[in-house]
């Protein structure tokens, strides 16, 4: 007899609390639950929201470009709004454009978004 001779050999107790075990629940993973996710989004997005919310992959520069050049007319950018009077203010856009670029453009957008 060995130092371990006294302690139990498994501390799995096949009639658990709940009364099933473990393989009862394996195919619990195959089972499909539809869920519907909502998405909210702010009505407004300002720089970072565009970058990190949406997944907005250009810079300040292109994206400039993109609102403002006629040579990416084909592929206009919605323009943004300033959130002041002031020249220095923030620039803002309006979310339902930018969802609605990304959709005739082929980036990913989610599927039910709610507008706050």
């Amino acid at each position: 007899m060995g130092i371990l001779s006294g302690v139990r050999r498994s501390a799995y107790n096949p009639s658990a609390a709940s009364g099933s075990t473990h393989m009862e629940h394996r195919d619990v993973s195959a089972r499909r639950i539809a869920m519907n996710h909502q998405v909210k989004l702010p009505m407004y997005l300002t720089w970072k929201a565009l970058k990190e919310i949406v997944g907005w992959p250009y810079s300040r520069a292109q994206t400039g470009r993109l609102m403002h050049d006629p040579e990416y007319s084909d592929r206009r950018f919605p323009a943004s709004r300033k959130l002041g009077p002031h020249r220095s203010s923030h620039p803002i856009w309006y979310t339902p454009d930018v969802i609605e670029y990304f959709k005739r453009h082929g980036l990913t957008v989610p599927e039910n978004v709610e507008f706050s």
